[in-house]
């Protein structure tokens, strides 16, 4: 009967039990003493039941955040057996098991959540596991790192069908894929570099006409004006500094700094991932409309968006694909060896796959 009671209050679910259990000693019953007793806890179940949700979490949903609440939960009852004297080695190691596996699943959070600086800290802090080490090689707050994980969000939101963390993740890859070109293209030096403005694209008009000429200032003019009314003919009158808003004010520099730069075979892997971006320009407007006019948006409603307005886009299910290619682009936007790894339908899911493999494997051995 006592077994089957122990039975029945496992399998409740109850996560605080603890059953008193007597040491029996034939020399204390047959000396008229009771015998000692100790506490016992049969955690063990519980315990497997708990990391089968973790890992359900992780490999259907990808949902770290949710598998890291799941493994708090019960770090606190680990405690709490603690507090209470449970003799079983088997709580320490766990506790120890648990602190590791919530520390690595937090790198995956911060960067989902494009928190590098929270992610390398967590990683830099648990250097003694053999992940933590290949981790902290494969990320940073470089701007190759930062497009490498943005499409990599996109491929997992898509999945997901998230299409209005999709959305948002697309626009952000085409933002910093347009500033790596900036990098590539060695267009820096034309812009103010006071006051961090150099990264919010403010175009030194004066220095652009003295080293690229005024044929590349007109061609700039010609590109925008008709499209930006913000930008004159006398700018540089008014003010020699010109902020470039958008995508598309920054991509019609970007062609112009490409022409001056006169590299044959750059241009024509320019060429290419330009044909690349604007296959995605559609996408991006949607993104803000989407914000912008309280829209929600969802897999079915892209599909009838593209076949009600026939854009010149991609389809919505080649939108990751076309993200792909500008990856794989030549002018060297991603490192070969990442994209060898993390490009592409079948590849890892950067380092998201490492984190998933790794926690799962350490909670289920």
């Amino acid at each position: 009967m006592a077994t089957a009671l122990k039975i029945q209050a496992i399998a409740s679910g109850i996560p605080h039990q603890l059953f008193i259990e007597p040491q029996l000693s034939i020399k204390k019953i047959l000396g008229g003493e009771p015998s000692a007793c100790q506490l016992s806890a049969y955690w063990y179940y519980l315990q497997s039941q708990k990391y089968q949700a973790v890992k359900l979490l992780l490999e259907k949903r990808w949902d770290f955040e949710g598998a890291i609440t799941i493994l708090q939960d019960w770090q606190q009852l680990m405690g709490w057996l603690q507090k209470y004297q449970v003799a079983d080695s088997g709580i320490a190691q766990t506790q120890n098991n648990l602190q590791n596996a919530l520390a690595v699943l937090s790198v995956a959070v911060d960067a989902l959540n494009l928190d590098i600086p929270s992610a390398k800290k967590h990683l830099n802090d648990h250097l003694h596991l053999g992940i933590c080490r290949d981790l902290n090689q494969q990320i940073s707050s470089q701007s190759e790192s930062n497009i490498l994980n943005l499409y990599t969000r996109c491929r997992l939101y898509w999945d997901l069908r998230q299409v209005a963390n999709f959305l948002v993740s697309l626009s952000s890859f085409y933002e910093q894929v347009l500033s790596k070109l900036l990098q590539i293209f060695q267009g820096e030096i034309f812009f103010d570099n006071r006051d961090n403005r150099q990264e919010k694209w403010y175009l030194d008009i004066k220095r652009m006409k003295q080293e690229m000429g005024d044929k590349s200032w007109q061609a700039f003019f010609d590109l925008e004006a008709p499209y930006n009314t913000k930008l004159k003919y006398y700018q540089v009158e008014q003010d020699p500094f010109f902020q470039l808003v958008g995508r598309p004010t920054k991509r019609n520099f970007l062609e112009v700094l490409v022409s001056y730069r006169q590299l044959p075979q750059q241009q024509g892997h320019w060429q290419v991932v330009l044909d690349l971006l604007k296959c995605l320009d559609y996408w991006a407007n949607k993104r803000n409309e989407m914000i912008h006019q309280n829209q929600g948006m969802s897999l079915e409603r892209m599909e009838n968006l593209f076949k009600r307005e026939n854009p010149d886009a991609c389809p919505p299910q080649e939108i990751c694909l076309v993200m792909a290619d500008i990856c794989n682009s030549e002018l060297g936007i991603i490192p070969k060896q990442y994209r060898q790894r993390f490009v592409g339908n079948q590849a890892d899911y950067y380092l998201y796959t490492s984190i998933r493999k790794w926690a799962i494997s350490e909670l289920l051995k």
